[in-house]
């Protein structure tokens, strides 16, 4: 082998390297991005399915925030979890988008979470793409009165 065809070689082997690193890393970005939305339905599960049996004028989104925060899920920081609720006194109440924003003894509610998603890898490339920056979460729930 000349020393001319090892420079080849080299230039081949790096070629080939850089889309192969990049490959791998959006593999990773794109393992992390299903986990953290699968991560944030579970946190949503977890917490509506112990926030179902309420009092009357008790501050649910509180209740559903220390729910979230005691629990320890991976990828998601609960800090920056947003909470939002709005409840409905009846079915044609939901259907018409009539709610309140204050639990008082409403049998239905919806629950929303937003969690901001920050790319790991390579900054600001998703900032266009709204669907791709913040992911949501809508949960209706059917109160039980205490």
């Amino acid at each position: 082998m000349t020393r001319h065809q090892q420079g080849n070689i080299s230039i081949e082997f790096i070629v080939t390297l850089l889309p192969f690193f990049v490959m791998v890393l959006v593999v990773i970005e794109t393992c992390r991005f299903m986990m953290t939305g699968n991560m944030l339905d579970v946190a949503l599960a977890a917490a509506t399915r112990k926030t179902v049996h309420v009092e009357d004028r008790e501050n649910v989104v509180e209740s559903m925030r220390t729910v979230l925060e005691a629990q320890a899920f991976p990828l998601v920081d609960s800090s920056r979890l947003q909470i939002e609720a709005t409840y409905y006194n009846s079915l044609e109440a939901l259907k018409k988008n009539a709610g309140s924003p204050t639990y008082i003894q409403q049998p239905f509610a919806e629950y929303r979470v937003s969690y901001p998603y920050q790319v790991l890898f390579v900054e600001g490339w998703a900032d266009g793409f709204e669907r791709l920056t913040t992911f949501e979460r809508k949960m209706l729930v059917a109160h039980e009165r205490g």
